[in-house]
């Protein structure tokens, strides 16, 4: 018997996406609700919006991209046509095929062919799809989005695992959650790619995955035995929204303890506090949990925000499993001088399923202006780890995960030994492009004026909250033990930005290393260097790092981000550099 047979298929082709539309019959997936408890009472509850992807204005998107639309609940299938799901582009409407995960509750449109270069690109998805109890969405949804001018060959990779490797005492009645570098289809995933065995013998389960919390879940639906290892298993099977393979297969094991996990789930912080005023228009609410939670159950019904009139705020949920953090993002900026209210519901539950004892709910009031910082836009230089103007060179076994682009130059050095996991633009249209558009974000960086802060010339030592971060002379990273490390707090605040504007050179010593805390990512750190940027041996770094001419990464150093100069080299020795996850 298939316990996972999640992904329910219409594949239609023809010159318009309405030519045909069918979708095969199957089984329904999870986040379904009820209005009540246990006596089958009425649905009237709109389905929303939890995750799409490309997200919402996003930029720099891959020619091959897919485009997904994950529901708060499984959806009616028949609704789920071409009639009420619409993709245009400059061309018109988009000629492609649409594929249901209910499961998943995950929508998948494939376009028919590439999308066009450097274009913008809408998506709507009308009332006419509904719930399964026939429900239609609230309003229409609409986002937009614009392609790069490349396509996406670069492997994704597992990031997170739960229960971590080689831990030991699990719950006998948890779920296996495995995190992806990037959002998945959610169509590749079933008790084939995602496996669970102790010994030789499989464990049964159902398989789904979260578009919000880029995460694939095995559920086993008989409870683990006792003091007994496990192995579970992603393999190649698992394909992004490109289309593109993980390069080998993921393996962990584990081993339960003795005992069912029972104890609920609680808030250990919020951001904003509660009770707390003035705060920026764009904010993007966060909670943290004490514990690891199943992210399908973080849905834009089981956290929710609301403002005047308990009107519901329009917005997407995101869930980082490494920090334990749900985010509900709006759609757009917050009204100003206002009361919002957010909730987490008991629809929320941990891995083991024990749902949150009560709601959670707590308020904040808006300020008069948009002061959170917001990311750089890198555009079609986000695919890119290494990006250099005249030449890239290297020495020793470096890795770089992620396209590695060369324009105007034409000097490509040290490939082998060094490994690009992905693909190699010389001087080509695709790094002309990257060039531009990084360029376009140098710019942007060192523009910024938003409430600067004054940067120190020595960050060994340091703990520094999000902001922007100033320096008019040489800014270094130096110093042994806790003096060499410089910390970014996020302060629970997974969509917290630092932008560091230097006017000249940033140089960091041998061992020195960034340490990311709080819900901090390195997709929103970033380094705007004036001169040149020096990583010392064996040195540990975050954040993508723009320089207006050279970038050195010296032997056995890690950067966690992109190294992107704009004039002159990029030179590598033994190193890494790795695109960080969204």
């Amino acid at each position: 018997m298939r316990l996972s047979t999640h992904s329910n298929r219409l594949l239609a082709t023809g010159v318009s996406l309405a030519a045909l539309f069918t979708l095969a019959s199957g089984c329904g997936g999870g986040g379904g609700h009820s209005n009540g408890g246990g006596g089958g009472s009425q649905d009237t509850v709109a389905p929303t919006v939890d995750a799409t992807h490309p997200t919402r204005g996003e930029s720099g998107v891959a020619l091959n991209q897919r485009v997904s639309v994950q529901f708060s609940e499984a959806m009616a299938q028949a609704t789920l046509s071409a009639a009420n799901v619409t993709i245009t582009g400059p061309s018109g409407v988009v000629p492609g095929s649409l594929a249901y995960s209910g499961a998943s509750r995950i929508l998948t449109f494939t376009p028919s062919a590439d999308l066009a270069a450097t274009a913008n690109y809408t998506v709507t998805v009308l009332t006419g799809v509904q719930d399964l109890a026939s429900n239609p969405l609230a309003a229409p949804y609409t986002w937009t989005f614009t392609t790069s001018a490349s396509r996406d060959v670069t492997a994704p990779s597992v990031v997170y695992v739960l229960p971590a490797q080689g831990a030991t005492g699990v719950a006998l009645n948890t779920k296996v959650v495995a995190t992806f570098s990037e959002p998945m289809q959610a169509g590749s995933f079933d008790e084939v790619t995602f496996t669970l065995v102790q010994g030789a013998t499989a464990v049964p389960g159902i398989v789904s995955y979260s578009d919000a919390g880029r995460a694939a879940i095995f559920a086993p639906t008989t409870q683990l035995l006792a003091s007994t290892p496990y192995t579970a298993t992603v393999t190649t099977g698992a394909r992004d929204l490109a289309g593109n393979a993980l390069l080998a297969a993921r393996t962990w094991t584990f081993t339960t303890g003795v005992a069912l996990d029972t104890t609920a789930p609680s808030v250990t912080a919020t951001n904003p506090v509660s009770g707390a005023t003035n705060v920026p228009t764009n904010k993007k609410v966060n909670a943290t949990f004490n514990e690891s939670l199943d992210p399908s159950t973080v849905t834009t019904l089981s956290y929710r925000l609301v403002g005047p009139g308990n009107a519901a705020v329009v917005g997407t949920v995101a869930y980082e499993a490494s920090d334990r953090i749900t985010t509900f993002v709006p759609a757009a900026d917050l009204a100003t001088n206002t009361l919002y209210t957010a909730t987490l519901t008991t629809a929320v539950r941990d891995l083991a399923g024990v749902a949150l004892l009560n709601d959670f709910t707590w308020s904040f009031t808006t300020g008069l202006n948009a002061a959170q910082q917001q990311p750089i836009d890198l555009r079609s230089a986000s695919r890119f780890a290494v990006l250099a103007g005249s030449t890239v060179t290297n020495t020793g076994p470096s890795i770089v995960n992620g396209d590695l682009g060369l324009s105007p130059g034409s000097a490509v050095v040290g490939f082998p030994p060094g490994n690009v996991n992905g693909t190699t633009h010389t001087t080509n249209p695709t790094a002309a492009q990257a060039q531009l558009d990084l360029t376009t974000a140098y710019n942007d960086a060192q523009g910024r004026t938003l409430n600067p802060i004054a940067l120190p010339t020595n960050m060994g030592g340091l703990t520094l909250a999000p902001g922007l971060y100033v320096n008019a002379n040489a800014v270094q990273l130096s110093g042994t033990g806790a003096n060499g490390v410089l910390t970014l707090d996020a302060q629970g605040d997974t969509t917290a930005v630092w932008i560091f504007q230097l006017a000249s050179s940033l140089d960091t010593d041998s061992g020195t290393s960034i340490v990311l805390s709080g819900g901090a990512k390195a997709s929103n750190i970033f380094w705007a260097v004036g001169s040149s940027a020096i990583l010392g041996t064996t040195s540990v770094f975050y954040g993508t790092i723009m320089t207006d001419q050279s970038i050195t990464i010296r032997t056995g150093a890690t950067l966690n981000g992109r190294a992107l100069a704009r004039i002159a080299a990029v030179s590598l020795d033994a190193a890494t550099v790795t695109i960080p996850p969204p």
